[in-house]
């Protein structure tokens, strides 16, 4: 091995050090099969979603989104429960949380829809902004468009943006 081949994973090591502590770890492998699969597969989702972010505008990504949306499931189930959702949403927020990139709540929220789209379940992601002192924050979250809808990362301080859709 070179020397600047250690040198460059010698930079790595703390981070992976920070984002792998053993207990979380640990953690991991006892979970589900299943689950960890999902948790694997949203860390990889959400790298696609960092990229998408940058190669497309977001009107046309949540285009493209919703124009998958409409499409019948790759993924469809005869239906999902509450807790069904709620344990998705869990598992893609342990993904953003230790995954490779800084957590992000438009990342997650987008990866969170594309699953649920998968697998049958209609979504929109919401964008809001809140005045903080003099500065303006935003955040994201995902709402369920069937009648009883709900948000997962809501935060009631925040405004709805609208967000227009290039057809």
């Amino acid at each position: 091995m070179s020397s600047a081949s250690t040198g460059s994973l010698k930079r790595w090591i703390p981070i992976i050090r920070k984002r792998l502590h053993i207990s979380t770890l640990n953690k991991f492998l006892q979970l589900h099969p299943g689950e960890r699969a999902r948790i694997l597969h949203a860390i990889a989702l959400l790298i696609v979603a960092a990229v998408a972010l940058r190669v497309k505008s977001f009107p046309q990504l949540l285009h493209t989104m919703t124009t998958r949306a409409t499409r019948a499931p790759r993924c469809p189930r005869l239906a999902w429960d509450q807790r069904q959702i709620d344990r998705l949403a869990y598992l893609v927020d342990i993904a953003d949380r230790y995954g490779l990139l800084p957590p992000s709540c438009l990342r997650r929220s987008l990866v969170l829809a594309w699953l649920l789209s998968d697998a049958g379940v209609p979504t929109m992601v919401k964008i809001g902004v809140a005045k903080n002192g003099a500065a303006l924050t935003a955040h994201a979250c995902v709402e369920l468009t069937t009648p009883s809808v709900m948000r997962f990362f809501d935060e009631p301080e925040f405004a709805d943006l609208l967000i227009p859709v290039v057809r």
